[in-house]
């Protein structure tokens, strides 16, 4: 069957284009507002990942997991779309946001018994706001009003390999391109002696970095304990802006830099397990993110973030003349992280709930993945925003057999 290939090629450019406003005011930063990189099986569990094989799914959370898909099976296409309502408020002022877009596309291959592969891409970050202030200039005691506006943000396309060392042991390895833009305009307003004006932007930017991991199982009775690990490489992003000053229809002044310091892709590493009997399995992990050894321009910082995570699958009607490709699957999990930036001297917390389904489709045990999540981020604090971020996401799972010399009689 060559059409998942075919539609793995055609969705690709789509995805890059596909870059929506995530509404955020906390997306001005740096290369805007991360995406929480479950999907499908991984969606249903709150992102869970690092400690789970699965023999019907594709774990794109630990690249050791590819290993993990049950032969004969040697090509499988997962793809996905999501849509979300964004309530925020400020205690005395409240708005929201809807959108949606495409999760990713991913092309898994096992050429070999103990080696698979991946190509995909997926949205990385994504940068929407628009954020209206009342500023101040004290040398001429004049007042004014700044509306600042951002849209864009970046895709990562990866390419992972994994080797099954053992039976019980697997390691893995993605090598990923960063891509994107940033779009931000500036308009300043003034009821006084200063005349309005605008600064456009436009930053692209480029980037490389490597995410390997390890899983090891282990057997014990007729269940199974795995355990994992990830680490990810830190790296600067190179980026090029050019920016305009608009005085009414006058261009005033263009200006093009090149900056490989501010933008970066922290240090990261995490741990996780899972516990799978006949019908249900658990999974449990925690991860760790470098944010303080970056720098951050405006009123705001950088710090550290350690997040946790945990889910819960379940078959409850899989008895022994059917496997997880055939099995109705329930799917719920929580997570929560202290946020990468400290605004006014404050930090917040960032959780999410999910609950999702895993049903069955057709005699090619193709697999549909349904979702629900609720996210709740910040605090009406200080100068903060509360989120609350309501996500319905639909994957699809297709699988065949390729790679195989047929023999004719």
């Amino acid at each position: 069957m060559r059409l998942p290939l075919l539609l793995f090629c055609w969705s690709m450019p789509i995805l890059v284009a596909a870059q929506f406003q995530s509404g955020s005011p906390y997306s001005a930063f740096g290369i805007g507002d991360l995406l929480w990189q479950g999907r499908g099986q991984n969606a249903g569990l709150a992102g869970a990942g690092i400690g789970l094989r699965s023999d019907a799914y594709l774990n794109l959370t630990n690249p050791a997991a590819y290993t993990a898909m049950r032969q004969p099976y040697s090509m499988a296409l997962e793809t996905g779309f999501y849509a979300q309502s964004l309530a925020l408020s400020s205690g005395s002022e409240e708005a929201q946001q809807r959108d949606g877009g495409m999760t990713d596309i991913t092309l898994w291959l096992r050429p070999y018994k103990r080696w698979a592969m991946t190509i995909g891409i997926q949205p990385y970050s994504q940068v929407g706001y628009s954020i209206l202030s009342d500023r101040v200039l004290e040398n001429i005691e004049t007042t004014y009003q700044l509306i600042n506006e951002g849209e864009g943000g970046l895709s990562r396309l990866f390419w992972g390999h994994a080797y099954q060392l053992s039976p019980q042991l697997s390691i893995g390895l993605n090598a990923n391109f960063l891509f994107g833009s940033i779009s931000q305009r500036e308009q300043f307003l003034s009821q006084g002696d200063l005349d309005p004006f605008e600064v456009l932007s436009e930053t692209v930017l480029r980037g490389f970095n490597f995410d390997g991991g390890i899983q090891w199982t282990f057997p014990i009775g007729t269940d199974e304990l795995t355990l994992g690990a990830t680490l990810q490489t830190e790296s600067n992003l190179w980026s090029r802006t050019d920016r305009e000053l608009l005085a009414g229809t006058d261009q005033l002044e263009t200006e093009g830099s090149g900056d490989r310091d501010r933008y970066h892709i922290p240090f990261s590493y995490g741990f996780g397990s899972s516990y799978r009997r006949a019908n249900w399995v658990i999974t449990a992990e925690a991860a760790y993110e470098n944010w303080a050894s970056l720098s951050l321009d405006a009123d705001a910082a950088f710090v550290d973030t350690w997040s946790g995570t945990i889910g819960l699958e379940l078959a409850p009607f899989k008895d022994k003349y059917q496997d997880y490709f055939q099995a109705f699957t329930l799917r719920s999990g929580f997570s929560y992280r202290n946020s990468y930036l400290e605004i006014g001297g404050q930090n917040f917390g960032h959780w999410l709930a999910s609950f999702g389904l895993g049903i069955p489709l057709g005699p090619q045990r193709n697999q549909l993945h349904l979702t629900y999540s609720y996210q709740n981020r910040g605090t009406t604090d200080g100068v903060l925003i509360h989120e609350q971020i309501h996500q319905l996401s639909v994957a699809f799972t297709v699988r065949d057999v390729w790679f195989i010399k047929r023999k004719f009689n």
